[in-house]
């Protein structure tokens, strides 16, 4: 198996792993922050409202999916509303179908993210092919343009995005149930790559370290943001 593909999808796994780590603890914190300083029933709409773009790609996801595996849909909520005390929720209900249609469903919204995600960091700057993060990375820092408002339009998407990609409870569990299928296929999958060849698997390389590169972009965005959300909150609970 090739050098190029392994390292992609360690750096997929390692950067995915972060990337929804950091969402999770900032969107904790951010809605603690609001719920300190203007009230539990106005945090979870205005995280919403923050971060709408990620908010609609991921029942957007849900239901994209949905038509394109023929699982009818039975009703979709696009508007954020509050969901227990300090959530934020819609939804896309689908008719019970199988359990692979069913996980295939529930893990869209992740899909779908990280491969936004690689699109959007690849449109900031082109990356090269160098299967190390560390050595990609920064050329593609310093290649991106900084100075235009549409890179700082991409970033807020990045951010945004990915504040909305890891399943909800609900989501888990049909994840859960299908896991097996979902393993099964994969296997098929990398058998089938094998056989292909390591000229094929080298490529697909090259783009799992891509959408790596994209959901490192997310971590970083996600960890800038944590880190004064974090202490404002902490100012803010020590003055109440």
């Amino acid at each position: 198996m090739g050098l190029s593909f392994l390292a992609g999808l360690a750096w997929l796994f390692v950067a995915g792993a972060a990337c929804l780590l950091s969402a999770g603890r900032l969107k904790r914190n951010a809605m603690r922050l609001f719920a300190r300083a203007f009230g539990v029933s106005v945090a979870p709409a205005l995280y919403a409202m923050l971060t709408l773009p990620g908010f609609f790609l991921h029942e957007g996801a849900h239901a994209l999916t949905a038509l394109v595996l023929r699982v009818p849909i039975r009703g979709a909520t696009f508007i954020p509303r509050r969901a227990g005390s300090l959530g934020v929720g819609a939804g896309v209900r689908v008719a019970r179908r199988d359990t692979l249609r069913m996980a295939l469903i529930a893990l869209a919204p992740l899909v779908v993210g990280i491969v936004v995600l690689g699109l959007l960091t690849g449109a900031l700057a082109a990356a090269s092919s160098d299967p190390r993060p560390w050595v990609r990375l920064p050329a593609w820092l310093t290649a991106a343009n900084w100075g235009t408002g549409n890179a700082w339009i991409t970033i807020y998407l990045i951010w945004s995005i990915s504040s909305h990609m890891a399943p909800s409870t609900t989501d888990m569990r049909y994840v859960g149930a299908g896991a097996m299928a979902i393993l099964i296929g994969f296997v098929v999958i990398g058998v089938l790559l094998v056989l292909v060849g390591t000229a094929l698997l080298d490529s697909l390389g090259v783009f799992l370290g891509r959408l790596g590169d994209g959901l490192f972009v997310g971590t970083v965005l996600n960890m800038l943001m944590l880190i004064p959300v974090a202490l404002v909150s902490r100012l803010v609970w020590r003055i109440r």
